[in-house]
């Protein structure tokens, strides 16, 4: 697949929508903004680039991350693996930071971050006496230089304290000045936290911006200052202004006691960012067996109406000496953590690196008509397989403009046809805990391949409801289109149309076996099943399909349905 760089008009064609995967769309994009979305757009002359039937989402949004103490493994590491020992040896190390140094280790992240599909990212930024506004200068950089691709928000806040470091407030106040976004703090550095919180609070509200507190980094829930923050938080009437990371302390509380902190949460209109990555690194350090995990279960703040995210925090330093800026790794990641599998959850993930944190940052993107033409392809069925399987976005777009490019690899294997056995997933899916297999000539058929997957399973639904439109559009509106029943062979669309509409809607729930769904190549496919019905006992159905992938998507050219004696009901070998 080939996009041109830029263009000032044009036509994306074959994508689908997160909202309703299962429908191939356009988009018609001019001047970077969607101008119009529906099935079979008319060309009218413009450029047209085909989506592949990827999924579209606005894209990933990094609500939490460190770009000024990036990526200095080769300079300092944690001695004790805790969190006192990373933040004293960054404290020596950042004695030696310059702006190019800041600017060069951070363009480097924000290349990566980019390639894994993110589009707006929040940054916190060290200022004190010690760093001065180098690193802020540095970010300030970043953000002008990178916004042909991303959206940068700036929080500068006091890591190592406020109050034992005269001039930090004024320091703070200046970079305020000079365009920084929001104000941060860290109170458990601070030999005084309740002062550094008011202090903060009264500068924030002087100067009308946000607040993101790293808060409560340890593992004793009977100590902390949560409290604090949310006093302030309503003295200052800053409901929805006001941002807690960490927090790892909330993970150590019973279940009762944690709904009842969330929900002072939800009535505060405080928001939760977790780093599963560096929570899940630095706690527990005490402990050499039953290690505590650490990592605050904020999923539970998402379910009582509250606003949650899950961030990457540091990348490859000595808070944390890894990453590769994927927020469908650190939502799987998560996942794992707190033990989360089924479908309604994973969806729930994403929700916390996508729409959550787009709502933290104080911003609503959506794909429609009007919007800007800002958002990123992923090679995937629905939210649940991203965070599931960790999909790579193919592609991204800002204002209309591509961004990145990844396309999938390719499995060069002695067989022509390598195969695959994937379950495919879904709440009410009549595939769901079917063994689904899948081959593929020459290059995988990505978005194709879950596009038939969702095809077949709207065929079966359809089908068992009597739902004569869906399955009228599911078969190929051609007179080449057959079908072969188990009494009678129609020849055409027509034929096969009259014949659903005249059909009884009575007897035809059914249970699916052995489905095989064979790709030939990223437009053909051969789909195969066994179905069983309570009205015919001892009885077997076998269905084969033809499918071809037109502009419309996915559509049976060939079918084939019999019924025979069950060999297994008499006690014969298995099919």
């Amino acid at each position: 697949m080939t996009f041109p760089i830029s263009a000032p008009a044009f036509l994306l064609r074959n994508v689908r929508l997160s909202s309703d995967p299962s429908a191939p769309i356009d988009l018609r994009i001019e001047e970077g903004r969607i101008v119009a979305i529906g099935p079979d757009l008319a060309t009218d002359d413009l450029s047209v680039m085909d989506g592949g039937g990827a999924m579209l989402i606005p894209g990933f949004v990094e609500s939490h991350i460190h770009l000024d103490k990036a990526c200095i493994l080769d300079r300092c590491r944690n001695e004790t693996g805790t969190l006192a020992g990373a933040i004293a040896s960054v404290a020596v190390a950042k004695a030696a930071f310059s702006e190019e140094d800041i600017y060069f280790r951070g363009a480097g992240v924000l290349e990566k971050a980019i390639a894994q599909g993110t589009n707006a990212l929040r940054t916190h930024v060290e200022i004190d006496p010690v760093v001065g506004l180098t690193g802020f200068r540095a970010v300030m950089r970043l953000k002008q230089d990178f916004a042909w691709a991303l959206d940068l928000q700036i929080c500068v806040f006091p890591q190592d304290g406020l109050t034992n470091l005269p001039g930090t407030l004024e320091l703070l106040d200046e970079a305020l000045d000079q365009g920084a976004d929001l104000l941060g703090g860290c109170p458990y550095t601070d030999p005084e936290p309740d002062t550094q919180i008011r202090l903060l609070f009264e500068l924030a509200r002087a100067r009308d911006v946000d607040l993101d507190f790293h808060l409560d980094f340890h593992l004793d829930p009977r100590r902390g200052h949560l409290d604090e923050i949310l006093r302030q938080t309503e003295a200052h009437e800053f409901q929805g202004r006001v941002t807690i990371g960490h927090v790892t302390s909330l993970s150590a509380l019973p279940a009762p006691e944690l709904d009842a902190v969330l929900k002072r949460l939800v009535s505060a209109g405080v928001a939760l960012t977790v780093l599963p990555a560096t929570d899940l690194y630095l706690m527990g350090r005490g402990h050499d067996h039953l290690v505590p995990r650490g990592v605050t279960p904020a999923h539970r703040l998402a379910a009582l109406g509250g606003c949650c995210t899950l961030a990457t925090n540091n990348v490859l330093n000595p808070f944390t000496p890894y990453g590769d800026c994927s927020l469908p790794r650190l939502a799987n990641l998560y996942a794992n953590i707190q033990q989360l599998g089924e479908a309604p959850d994973l969806e729930t993930c994403l929700a916390m690196v996508t729409s959550l944190p787009e709502r933290l940052l104080g911003r609503e993107r959506r794909i429609e008509a009007g919007a800007e033409a800002t958002f990123i392809a992923l090679d995937a069925r629905d939210g649940a397989q991203v965070v599931g399987e960790i999909r790579r976005p193919v592609w991204g777009m800002k204002k209309g403009r591509m961004t990145f490019e990844a396309p999938a690899p390719r499995v060069l294997g002695p067989r022509a046809a390598p195969f695959a056995c994937e379950p495919v997933r879904g709440s009410g899916d009549p595939l769901e805990d079917v063994p689904t297999f899948r081959s593929a000539l020459g290059s995988a058929p990505g978005p194709a391949a879950a596009d038939l997957e969702a095809a077949f399973a709207s065929y079966e639904a359809a089908l068992v409801s009597n739902d004569v439109a869906t399955l009228d559009r599911l078969f190929l509106d051609a007179p080449q289109t057959i079908r072969y029943g188990g009494g009678e062979n129609l020849y055409g669309y027509a034929q096969i149309a009259a014949y659903r509409a005249g059909r009884s809607p009575a007897g035809l729930d059914r249970v699916l076996s052995r489905t095989v769904l064979t790709a030939h190549g990223p437009d053909v496919a051969v789909a195969s099943t066994l179905f069983h019905r309570d009205t015919a006992p001892g009885k077997v159905g076998r269905q084969m399909q033809t499918w071809v992938r037109t502009s419309e998507g996915w559509k049976i050219a060939a079918a084939h349905v019999s019924v025979i004696d069950d060999p297994e009901a008499k006690g014969s070998p298995s099919l």
